[in-house]
């Protein structure tokens, strides 16, 4: 399995070599493109493991392997992988950009979930509220898009803004 046969009079399992990486060569395939078929998103088929007649899981949250894989693809940093499914873990098909109000390291979207933490998007990590600012944006205190400077009258601590006591 793994290899086709392009001419008559073959004498050894090597035949005429490995199927094309990202292929699907079925037993008795004529072609290095096997039957047409390639690969599933989420799965990734290789020569180098001589399995081109099987699909391979892609991995882990931090991989992903759009339709005709051939090996799985690092995420890039900034990104999550999708979909998000945990019963799809180990076959992620494509990478996404974090969005503003969440952190995306390995393959995973976490909210930043604090109001003292905030990111833009496209960020693999929060960023903690500046002295003398608070966070804003988003739609709750977990999900803080951006920060401002605490006003005049008012004091600012954990991204908070309150208002200066009497006195």
């Amino acid at each position: 399995p793994g290899t086709y046969g392009s001419t008559t009079g073959l004498w050894t399992e090597a035949c005429s070599g490995f199927c094309a990486t990202g292929s699907i060569c079925p037993q008795g395939s004529t072609s290095s493109l096997g039957n047409g078929a390639t690969c599933e998103q989420g799965y990734y088929c290789t020569s180098a493991l001589q399995l081109c007649d099987a699909a391979l899981p892609c991995g882990g949250v931090e991989l992903y392997c759009p339709k005709g894989s051939g090996a799985p693809i690092d995420v890039d940093d900034g990104y999550y992988t999708l979909p998000e499914l945990v019963a799809k873990e180990t076959t992620r098909s494509s990478q996404a950009q974090c969005l503003a109000g969440y952190q995306c390291a390995s393959g995973r979207k976490t909210p930043c979930g604090s109001a003292a933490y905030w990111s833009a998007a496209g960020q693999s990590n929060c960023t903690k509220e500046s002295a003398g600012y608070f966070t804003v944006g988003g739609t709750s205190a977990d999900y803080r898009t951006g920060q401002s400077r605490c006003p005049i009258g008012s004091y600012c601590s954990g991204g908070v803004m309150h208002l200066a006591p009497r006195g």
